[in-house]
């Protein structure tokens, strides 16, 4: 209110620490974004609505909605996307904050004017999303906790950056919720690459199927 004029002019020397605190506000409300999303995901109810999504548009949509800020940051994003649709079955709005959680995940361990690169790659069975960052990369030692809760990589290199160690936790548990897996290799020439596949037939449909089956051979024993 201060910044509009409505509470009168700004006193002289206040527009700096007032800045500042716009932005502690910013990654406090960010903060508490976060584990609120945490919390959901780690919930014994959580929930998917599954529906035919097709991806390459909802990467496309995904990446366009976090564009702005990437080059507001130095960040330029690049598709490599296949030409053929690829529809999966899916919770579109889980799928949304995993790809979101990723893009800004590359951004922030990324060096200032590099390039983040994301991809879509399938097999009979499954889809394949990737984000590749030129960021300090995740030793060997740490791949294996790298989506754990409030885990961090403890470095020098990291010190300085921002991050509440929620963001890839929820990435996998929304994956995994889903029946799919969550990887993160090396990138040749230096970075990470964070990826996750999804099944194009959902883990609940095949249960759905299974347990169909099951009721069929009730029946069918039952009417002998």
């Amino acid at each position: 209110m201060m910044e509009d004029g409505s509470l009168g002019v700004v006193p002289e020397g206040w527009t700096k620490p007032m800045d500042q605190l716009k932005v502690k506000v910013g990654e406090l409300n960010r903060l508490v974004h976060m584990m609120l999303e945490a919390s959901r995901a780690e919930g014994p109810t959580l929930k998917v609505n599954l529906e035919d999504i097709e991806m390459i548009a909802t990467v496309r949509h995904a990446v366009d909605a976090q564009r702005a800020d990437a080059e507001r940051a130095g960040h330029a994003l690049e598709l490599h996307l296949p030409k053929q649709e690829l529809t999966v079955r899916c919770d579109r709005d889980r799928l949304l904050v995993v790809l979101r959680n990723l893009f800004e995940n590359a951004v922030k361990y990324s060096p200032q004017a590099t390039r983040v690169d994301i991809g879509v790659a399938a097999d009979e069975s499954s889809v394949t999303v990737w984000v590749a960052d030129r960021g300090i990369g995740v030793p060997d030692a740490e791949k294996g906790r790298i989506f754990e809760q409030f885990h961090r990589v403890d470095s020098s290199d990291t010190a300085s950056i921002g991050g509440s160690g929620l963001g890839l936790f929820i990435v996998r548990q929304l994956v995994e919720v889903q029946g799919g897996k969550v990887g993160v290799a090396d990138r040749e020439g230096g970075g990470s690459v964070f990826s996750f596949t999804l099944p194009f037939e959902s883990r609940t449909d095949q249960e759905d199927d299974e347990a169909q089956g099951r009721r069929r051979n009730d029946f069918s024993l039952s009417g002998r």
